[in-house]
């Protein structure tokens, strides 16, 4: 019996040619060889790639600034169909009365709410001497003065209220100091309405939006953009109490 060794290629079978490997194949790792008919890359061809790109960008960067000035020009004839009423005066009065009255009127809330703000950290002893006092309804302890309401927190009622309240007589005179207010309304609290037409919109420029509408805040066209995505995005994620405007928008909606 013959004790030979089976060699290893017995073992696994017989023996795999492998075809040369071909020189040509490696030029082919890096992409497909140009073809032999292929212009060559002149300086002038690179020249002719340079203006083709460059036109390129100059017709859209055209393209863009026409968008641009038709947004404008929408924007604008959007402004001019809107139609801006003379403010007729909150309180019965002349629009000239009203002028003349407005600095005053501004001056005397803006001291009242020096004064109550002042009274911050006097908390406990004005609720002492609120509780002790004999006559709150002619006492002038500055405990008595109660915060200030900027216009922007005006609703129905409050205009209702200052559009009628006036002193009885045949010579009525507008009230305007809550303290001779037979109700005590909260509408006396407001600072004066503006008499100024564009401080009561978003921009003076384009009027968008009343400043009693969020979208004053958030779609403002003259506002940053990065602004105007930061507002409505905090629109989206607080709601309602994202932003002190929450008049009503245009065709009856309400903020939701």
């Amino acid at each position: 019996m013959s004790t030979k060794k089976k060699s290893p290629r017995a073992r696994t079978g017989p023996k795999v040619s492998t075809p040369p490997l071909d020189p040509r194949a490696s030029r082919q790792v890096g992409g497909p060889a140009p073809a032999a008919d292929a212009p060559a890359l002149t300086p002038e061809t690179l020249a002719e790639v340079a203006r083709q790109a460059e036109e390129q960008t100059q017709r859209e960067q055209a393209r863009r600034e026409a968008q641009q000035r038709a947004e404008e020009k929408k924007t604008e004839e959007r402004r001019k169909r809107t139609k801006v009423l003379e403010r007729v005066p909150l309180r019965p009065e002349t629009k000239d009365e009203e002028h003349e009255r407005y600095p005053a009127r501004l001056t005397r809330w803006e001291d009242a709410k020096a004064l109550a703000d002042s009274r911050k950290g006097h908390e406990e002893e004005d609720a002492r001497h609120r509780t002790t006092c004999p006559s709150p309804s002619t006492c002038q302890d500055p405990a008595h003065v109660v915060p200030r309401r900027p216009w922007h927190e005006h609703d129905k009622h409050d205009l209702r209220h200052l559009g009628a309240c006036q002193t009885r007589g045949d010579n009525p005179v507008p009230i305007e100091d809550i303290s001779k207010c037979p109700d005590r309304d909260v509408s006396h609290l407001l600072a004066p309405r503006p008499i100024d037409l564009a401080v009561e919109y978003c921009c003076a420029q384009y009027m968008c939006f009343p400043r009693s509408d969020v979208r004053s805040l958030t779609e403002c066209v003259y506002m940053r953009a990065p602004d105007r995505a930061q507002r409505q995005l905090e629109l989206k994620m607080f709601g309602k109490g994202a932003f002190t405007a929450k008049g009503g928008v245009f065709g009856g909606g309400r903020l939701s």
